[in-house]
């Protein structure tokens, strides 16, 4: 490649990608280096000229002129490549080849095109994660949106990346699980009371979903707020939390009220079948089915 001193004396502008940019009349000429291969590229177009193959061959018998150059047009693409490896002649062909895209601009009053959608029109410098490309205003601004799709997308899998790494230091998943243990403990409770209302107004008894729709609903719109893990997973975890805690708390305070009550911690009745019963149908039906109402329900989502 041509040292950089040299190019910036030509009127080259450095652009990422070691690529390089000057204006030849109102044409932006690219400078990159292809496979060893110094490489002039314009996207540009005649409104006075359709048919490229005339074009086309001005181009090729401009460049045959000098065998150290190969020069074509297609696509709107004029391309004159640098064939010499002899570095002492490469400032030379540099000077050259402009002349040459100076000269097909006067011959076929060239002017800029679109490098994506080929439409003859003012164009811009757009930087982009392939490099910097010439673009129209509607074209720009489509790769502008496109890039903000692509950085959403990057930093979505940014988080998931982190979601693992935050699983394993166990952050975000202590935070889960207190919310789970702190739910199960009210709703367990709840449960409780409701079930030893029921021995007096039986209806109460009939309405364990109740704690478990409070306790869906919460662990929901809980699990949405924590940050960095799927929302699956979070809800995984706070659900696990909060069933385990609220089966415990339950029979541990449904015991002891009827150890109180009757002096034995087996009902009669056999109160606790009934709770498993309940409990793992109705109240995990609505566990569920509020969580979803949760889901649905929440502005964050």
């Amino acid at each position: 490649m041509t040292d950089i001193e040299f190019l910036k004396d030509q009127g080259f502008q450095i652009l990422p990608g070691d690529r390089y940019v000057t204006e030849v009349g109102d044409l932006s000429v690219f400078l990159e280096d292809i496979e060893g291969r110094m490489n002039f590229r314009c996207c540009c177009g005649s409104p006075k000229v359709d048919f490229e193959k005339e074009i086309s061959e001005y181009v090729t018998v401009a460049a045959d002129a000098d065998p150290r150059l190969e020069g074509s047009f297609k696509d709107r693409w004029l391309v004159i490549e640098i064939v010499c490896e002899d570095p002492d002649e490469e400032k030379e062909c540099v000077k050259k080849a402009l002349e040459i895209v100076g000269t097909v601009r006067e011959k076929f009053d060239m002017i800029p095109a679109c490098a994506v959608c080929k439409r003859l029109s003012p164009v811009e410098i757009f930087v982009g994660q392939e490099g910097a490309v010439m673009l129209c205003g509607i074209c720009k601004d489509q790769g502008k949106l496109l890039e903000k799709h692509e950085k959403m997308i990057r930093e979505y899998h940014e988080k998931a990346v982190k979601s693992v790494k935050a699983g394993i230091e166990w952050g975000p998943m202590k935070v889960l699980i207190k919310v789970g243990f702190k739910l199960g403990l009210i709703c367990g409770i709840l449960m409780v009371l409701m079930y030893l209302a029921g021995l007096a107004i039986p209806i109460l008894g009939l309405l364990p979903w109740v704690p478990g729709a409070i306790g869906g609903y919460n662990a929901m719109r809980s699990a949405v707020k924590v940050d960095y893990m799927p929302l699956l997973v979070r809800f995984t975890a706070v659900s696990i939390s909060f069933l385990l805690t609220i089966i415990l708390v339950a029979f541990a305070a449904l015991n002891i009220g009827l150890m109180v009550l009757y002096g034995q911690f087996f009902y009669p009745h056999n109160l606790n079948t009934q709770v498993l019963i309940l409990g793992g149908t109705v109240g995990v039906a609505g566990y569920l089915i509020a969580a979803a109402i949760g889901f649905f329900m929440n502005p964050d989502l």
